[in-house]
């Protein structure tokens, strides 16, 4: 009896995370939030030196400089439609390691770009392996004057490359499903008895891997059309969020260098406004969150070994988004609270939809990405016809109109839709060993 329960204990899917090497989890953490910074890094790096790109490949002002900049979002909205859910067949890691290889070939090639068409093509298909997160430290590219602007993208590469070989060795997959099924093989050649099997192992072996991938490729797709609403408001909450901070950035350039005359390495300073609100929002949210997540749990009486409510995820967002109007008191107010509802939503979506967080994230994204690709293509036109003064007002009210009522929304009606969701993954459900003959693991003792 003690050795099917130590078995049970090993492959239940809540409990591998306490199964799980500390060290190994901080070394994952460590590896993927480096790749979370160098792929949206690449998004934007290229901004102060946006200018130095107009004479070289001969791009004109107005959409076509700005679809230079925002192509990258585009892919981001259709790629995580296909790796996500793949994800969720092979497993995180793989996923992340061909992406990030073609990221790094591609992003390579946009250092060699001779034309307008190769160097949106090649940002375009580099944006493969992305994250959902904002660079942070455009300021280091302000000495791109000194030197070719090729080189924002060779960092970039040099830098991920670095990354991609300690990946090899250090990046441990993270997917519950698939180390449940390590787990058990380890344990079948340990115990000798081939019976030993997940019921994710056996409802694999009963289908084939096109009718895998026909279940994993259409679930974002599901989520963001025919699910109950609760994706697409966040979807299209977040996609506010992103859209207008990449309005801010992609108008930079003309606000500090075309308007007040700065040197580009002068104007690029500028940017550590972003860094500094966005790290200042980083760093408050998870401390604050967990505090906020503890109290509720302890409001509702569960115990501090059990998960809580997603909905407890949210309530840092309401105090974070009444303030992301005032963009006038400070573009670091703007990007920390940015971060915050960010990070709160994507913590929601974790604990709501757990082992499909993979494909709701994907369906997020896709309005996300949209929006960042969208917005800073109307920039030129907006601050020209209405001026940095009513242009400014016009992207405060949306965001009046927009943030204040979206976190009560969400908070108040949206968690009622949770049950709602056949991919939600609910507390009592659970993926233990079971054998072909259908008996209970105890009979291995």
């Amino acid at each position: 009896m003690a050795r099917a329960e130590k078995i049970r204990k090993l492959l239940d899917v809540t409990g591998y995370l306490e199964l799980a090497s500390p060290a190994a989890m901080r070394a994952t953490s460590l590896i993927i939030s480096s790749f979370a910074f160098l792929s949206p890094l690449c998004s934007s790096i290229i901004v102060p030196a946006l200018t130095s790109i107009i004479q070289d490949l001969h791009i004109p002002h107005g959409v076509q400089l700005q679809l230079v900049l925002s192509i990258f979002l585009l892919v981001y909205a259709l790629g995580p439609f296909v790796l996500s859910p793949c994800s969720e067949v092979w497993g995180r890691t793989p996923m992340i390691r061909i992406g990030n290889l073609l990221f790094i070939f591609f992003t390579g090639l946009c250092g060699f770009a001779a034309s307008q068409g190769q160097i949106t093509a090649f940002r375009f298909l580099a944006r493969i392996r992305g994250s959902a997160s904002i660079g942070m430290v455009l300021a280091m590219i302000g000495q791109a004057q000194l030197t070719t602007w090729r080189w924002c993208f060779w960092v970039v590469v040099i830098v991920n490359v670095a990354m991609q070989i300690i990946a090899a060795f250090c990046l441990r997959e993270t997917y519950p499903l698939w180390m449940l099924q390590l787990k058990a093989r380890v344990f079948r050649n340990k115990v000798g008895d081939l019976r030993l099997k997940t019921e994710w192992e056996q409802s694999e072996a009963d289908h084939t891997l096109a009718e895998l991938l026909r279940v994993a490729l259409s679930r974002p797709w599901i989520m963001l059309t025919i699910q109950p609403i609760i994706i697409i408001i966040l979807a299209l909450y977040q996609s506010f969020n992103y859209g207008t901070l990449y309005l801010l950035i992609s108008e930079f350039p003309a606000l500090y260098e075309d308007r007040y005359g700065m040197l580009r390495g002068d104007a690029s300073l500028n940017y550590l406004s972003l860094a500094i609100g966005s790290l200042i929002g980083s760093n408050i949210c998870g401390p604050a969150t967990d505090y906020v997540y503890t109290l509720m749990k302890r409001r509702e009486g569960k115990p501090v070994d059990k998960p809580g409510r997603p909905k407890m995820r949210m309530p840092l967002m309401v105090p974070a988004f009444i303030i992301t109007f005032l963009v006038l008191l400070g573009i670091s107010i703007f990007a920390g609270s940015s971060m915050i509802c960010y990070q709160c939503m994507s913590a929601y979506i974790a604990d709501l939809y757990m082992l499909h967080s993979a494909s709701a994230s994907a369906a997020c994204a896709f309005l996300r990405s949209a929006c960042g690709f969208l917005f800073p293509l109307f920039v030129p036109a907006l601050f020209e016809n209405l001026g940095y003064g009513w242009g400014g007002r016009v992207v405060a009210g949306l965001a009046v109109v927009v943030g204040i009522p979206c976190p009560w929304i969400i908070m108040i009606f949206v968690v009622r839709l949770e049950g709602e969701s056949v991919y939600h993954d609910r507390e009592e459900r659970r993926t233990r060993v079971w054998t072909d003959q259908g008996g209970d693991s105890e009979g291995l003792t």
